[in-house]
């Protein structure tokens, strides 16, 4: 195999390389990150400030599109043992690995926490689905039971019914991505295991994750949804909201995981693509573009029929959306979409993203306790929309020059022997925000 893949370095490796990956990123993904950090600010404030237009526009459909972060962070996330995987080369750093994962999440988290805890008192105290009211800060305030605090301040709260969707209530994702980044090395190791006692490809080993991913995941769903018939007393909102322990199963990697497994598969084809091993680019992408097409009318069937798994089909067509931004077109360079979505104002949201995930909550709460937000029209829409979001963005561009960057800057000072290995071979990862500190990318 390591004679094929030598052999293999010839027009698509040039070709990936033409369209970024010289540069050390993958052009469009952090425009796309922006974006989709700005839609998160527009569902959950619509849905707060203005019930009336959110259910007449159905802008809250828009809040699906989180799947697209998952499948971002898992594509990213998987490439440095991916690379080390199919190359024949040693496991990646571990310690190289934490350190990275760690630096990226939670230091913007903990201040944005202890600021929006302490200073504004801005985070919910209680389940906001179960205590919050539209167009109030009802149910929110400063927690101050030490306990409490601490499992905000590790993310553990999300495990337990009395402290799911309270802090900072979108948190819950993060949770599960810090899960997603404990299990995926996991997973890995075992690959790496095989490869040595087995004659199996190599590609086919690296699917493996994908493949565990996915069906923990429909199996998980399956299991969610036949469990709500023994407990008669919760609606379908409360079971996936609110404080009871199937709502923190529903909130869990368990339930989320077939999104990453499209992200793992999403990777895998990249990397053989650009090891030579996918041929015939123009077909490629014909075949993608109809998937694609046939993912988002399956998404809608799935969303009207069985909108459980809606979730698990669209973390399919964002997949397909990935590579369609990542590979280059016929001459070898970005794709339009993915020039489109490379400017710099949406570049630099990207850039930012995290933080604007971790603000925007506590700044549309405490705009709602100002009084300053228009009615439930579409114009009131407009301005609190407009409002919220240049709040959030500049307290999200502190934070990532103030906190992010400095952080991320500390990993050499950890991170005693650096792994010349398979992390240094893969794209730029950014997760919600990290393009100028160069290293992978992951979400939310």
């Amino acid at each position: 195999m390591s004679r094929q893949l030598a052999r293999s370095q010839g027009p698509n490796a040039a070709t990936a390389k033409t369209a970024g990956a010289a540069s050390g990123r993958l052009p469009g993904l952090e425009g796309t990150r922006g974006l989709l950090a700005l839609m998160v600010v527009l569902v959950h404030t619509a849905a707060l400030l203005t019930p009336g237009v959110t259910e007449a526009t159905k802008v809250g459909y828009l809040g699906n599109l989180i799947v697209f972060f998952h499948v971002l962070s898992a594509f990213f996330i998987y490439m440095p043992f991916l690379s080390a995987l199919v190359d024949g080369k040693k496991f990646p750093s571990v310690s190289v690995y934490a350190v990275n994962r760690g630096l990226r999440v939670f230091p913007a988290y903990i201040v944005a926490f202890a600021v929006a805890n302490f200073i504004f008192r801005s985070v919910y105290v209680t389940n906001a689905y179960e205590t919050s009211a539209p167009r109030t800060d009802q149910g929110s305030g400063m927690i101050t039971d030490p306990i409490t605090i601490l499992l905000h301040l590790t993310l553990l709260q999300n495990y337990l019914p009395s402290g799911l969707q309270t802090g900072i209530n979108p948190s819950w994702t993060l949770t599960m991505e810090i899960a997603f980044y404990l299990v995926l090395p996991l997973l890995s190791l075992g690959c790496f295991a095989l490869r040595k006692r087995t004659t199996w490809s190599p590609w086919l080993i690296a699917l493996l994750p994908a493949a565990i991913f996915l069906v923990v995941g429909v199996a998980c769903r399956i299991i969610a949804g036949l469990s709500l018939a023994w407990l008669p007393g919760l609606s379908p909102l409360q079971a996936e909201w609110g404080a009871n322990w199937h709502a923190v199963f529903a909130r869990s990697l368990f339930l989320w995981s077939d999104n990453f497994a499209f992200g793992l598969a999403a990777a895998v084809l990249y990397v053989a693509f650009k090891r030579g091993l996918v041929q015939r680019l123009p077909a490629l992408r014909l075949l993608l573009a109809a998937a694609l097409v046939l993912g988002l009318i399956a998404s809608a069937a799935t969303l009207l029929l069985q909108p459980r798994y809606l979730p698990t089909v669209l973390s399919a067509a964002s997949a397909v959306a990935v590579l369609l931004l990542v590979l280059p077109n016929r001459g070898g360079n970005a794709p339009f979409a993915a020039l489109a979505l490379d400017i710099k104002p949406l570049k630099y949201l990207g850039d930012i993203s995290l933080s604007i995930y971790l603000w925007h909550y506590p700044v549309l709460l405490l705009v709602t306790r100002w009084g300053t937000v228009g009615g439930d029209t579409l114009a009131g829409a407009a301005w609190n929309y407009g409002l919220v979001t240049v709040i959030t963005v500049a307290l999200a561009a502190l934070s990532y020059h103030l906190v992010e960057m400095p952080a991320m800057k500390l990993r050499p000072r950890l991170i005693k022997k650096p792994a010349a290995s398979a992390e240094a071979s893969t794209p730029v990862e950014t997760p919600v925000a990290e393009q100028p500190v160069a290293e992978p990318a992951e979400s939310r």
